[in-house]
């Protein structure tokens, strides 16, 4: 076995890729699921209408009431690239988030990149 720098332990047998892919994949998700519970808890703190639907790989997927997307966004931001580094000090490297919004009633070929 052996332990994540979040804290999980990995047991079993496993092959090389997995055995250098878990640690970092493993790790880089558990810091997403972090930033996805607070920023879940703000968004009903805050009574927003803006939900999180889901997240696909390294990625948070919201349905953004349009009012709120700066906030939301700026929330996730902070969340993501100063309180995470202060929760876990082993990060050592500056975070940093992409987002891109779809218009209302847009699909996923209409997302455009915006600037946070």
């Amino acid at each position: 076995y052996f332990d994540t720098l979040t804290g999980f332990r990995i047991a079993g047998i496993y092959g090389r890729n997995s055995v250098t892919n878990y640690p970092i994949q493993g790790s880089a998700f558990h810091c997403l699921l972090w930033a996805l519970i607070r920023l879940n808890k703000w968004l009903r703190k805050h009574k927003f209408k803006t939900q999180i639907i889901g997240q696909i790989h390294d990625s948070m997927l919201l349905d953004a009431a349009p009012n709120e997307l700066a906030d939301v966004l700026a929330k996730a931001k902070h969340l993501l690239c100063v309180e995470l580094e202060l929760h876990w000090k082993w990060l050592i490297v500056p975070m940093e988030i992409d987002a891109e919004v779809s218009p209302v009633g847009g699909s996923w070929l209409d997302k455009q990149t915006i600037t946070i």
